[in-house]
């Protein structure tokens, strides 16, 4: 049986105001101590336990590390907690008998000792699955969820996605753990089960500074920080009805705060309209094309990418000041880096999306692909891309019409006769580029011809999306 998501996480995520492009935001929403002190007993520790999250109350953690650091945090009861030094095989022995009645979950992470003993990963899921299987047998009602293990050590090394279709990418991450996660993660997705879940914790932890702290008692690892465990205890809250969470996950877990209000209503303008949009600045063309459309009275549109911004704020502003839309258009502009992964795509635009907020202080909620939604480069990515900036309340904008001012070898009539060809739609959505020389050559020449056509000018904000037929 292919397990799948089954419900998308419930992430807190809000606009972060002023952040700088180059500041590394939180991961996940985090639970918090209302006390600092270390509980040593139960009565103690309950009332160090944040609330609202009222299932912890009903959840039991039963493992190694996790569970130690879980019990220092002061996050979970002690009577919640059963902290285990075994071997996967031996643990399977007693679990099911290890879990009183009463409780709605069980988060099992386990592996320290395996990982030490070098046991085989295979082996070593399958009892761990057989635990899980024989806890449900006794208590039908629970839910198990085994964890992956966490990062033995403060060094990353590498880790190698596998997409659907058969590509691969390598990523940071703790190799030491990696084969035993998806060992995990394989033994529960052939499980027909469907109270036995899998999530990897490493969602939440492989982006965080300082995420283990000192050596544990049980083993060679070291224990998760309070920032971890937090971290830790936030994604399993927003996933209790997921089948699993894996590192392929992770783009859900980034930037949780770059999340667009949405839109604003809108209403589209009846009869002919022609969104004039440029991409690829702000450029040292700019200022004249602003110029231009200021003695015509328009409102464009302005695609802007992030690594040109540096010495043209004051370009940025101006745009925003005079009533033009501003979009995201990335920040490097590199095809073959943001559409390796949704990973890459969202590290690339969550750049572009601080600056330009932190500039203008507005959070755009629109954006343009490089290359359109749809390219050469991004065969294997786009629709997990445009997925994942849809959920995030993002829109984007292809066009209907072009001058073709960025293609080698095009000319001041090139550009002007292209644009007659394409513009044909009632509600045009027109392509150029600030940061090409003859841009601001013929722009009048556009206006006046798309005026005698009959045209409007309105930015994108009064538009319906422009999305490529593919």
């Amino acid at each position: 049986m292919n397990k799948r998501i089954t419900a998308v996480c419930a992430l807190s995520l809000v606009l972060f105001a002023g952040c700088s492009a180059e500041k590394e935001p939180h991961m996940a929403a985090t639970f918090s101590e209302v006390t600092t002190t270390v509980a040593t007993t139960s009565s103690e520790t309950s009332a160090t336990v944040q609330e609202g999250f009222s299932y912890m109350d009903h959840a039991l953690f039963m493992g190694d590390r996790l569970c130690e650091s879980l019990s220092l945090s002061g996050l979970v009861n002690a009577d919640n907690i059963v902290v285990s030094g075994l071997d996967a095989a031996s643990f399977a022995g007693s679990a099911a008998d290890s879990v009183p009645d009463g409780y709605s979950y069980v988060y099992i992470s386990l592996g320290e000792a395996d990982i030490s003993l070098g046991s085989n990963p295979e082996q070593y899921a399958a009892s761990l699955l057989q635990a899980a299987k024989d806890i449900r047998a006794k208590h039908p009602s629970v839910t198990v969820v085994l964890l992956g293990n966490p990062p033995l050590k403060e060094e990353i090394g590498y880790k190698t996605i596998y997409y659907d279709d058969g590509t691969e990418k390598t990523v940071k991450l703790d190799t030491t753990a990696v084969r035993y996660n998806k060992a995990i993660y394989d033994a529960v997705e052939a499980e027909t089960d469907l109270g036995i879940h899998f999530i990897d914790i490493c969602v939440s932890l492989a982006d965080m500074d300082g995420v283990l702290s000192e050596k544990s008692d049980s083993g060679d690892g070291r224990l998760i920080s309070s920032d971890g465990v937090s971290a830790v205890l936030s994604l399993l809250d927003s996933n209790r009805y997921a089948d699993t969470i894996t590192w392929n996950d992770r783009y859900m877990y980034m930037y949780p705060d770059v999340m667009s209000p949405g839109r604003p209503d809108y209403t589209v303008t009846d009869g002919k309209v022609a969104y004039l949009t440029f991409d690829d600045g702000p450029s040292k063309y700019t200022p004249e094309i602003l110029d231009i459309l200021d003695r015509n009275g328009i409102k464009a549109t302005f695609f802007v990418t992030g690594w040109t911004i540096e010495g043209k704020e004051d370009t940025l502003r101006r745009e925003v000041e005079e009533g033009h839309a501003i979009g995201l258009h990335s920040w490097t502009h590199d095809y073959d880096y943001i559409y390796s992964s949704t990973n890459d795509y969202m590290d690339d635009f969550a750049m572009v999306f601080y600056k330009v907020e932190e500039i203008t202080g507005k959070a755009p909620w629109a954006f343009r692909f490089p290359g359109g939604s749809y390219n050469n480069h991004n065969k294997l990515t786009a629709d997990r891309i445009i997925k994942e900036m849809n959920r995030r309340g993002f829109e984007y904008y292809d066009w209907n019409c072009a001058t073709s001012d960025a293609v080698g070898g095009s000319t001041y009539e090139s550009c002007i006769e292209e644009m007659k060809k394409t513009t044909t739609a009632d509600h045009s959505v027109l392509l150029m580029h600030d940061a090409v020389e003859y841009t601001p050559q013929y722009l009048q020449e556009v206006i006046d011809y798309l005026r005698g056509e009959g045209y409007s000018f309105e930015t994108i904000e009064t538009a319906d999306p422009s999305h490529f037929k593919h």
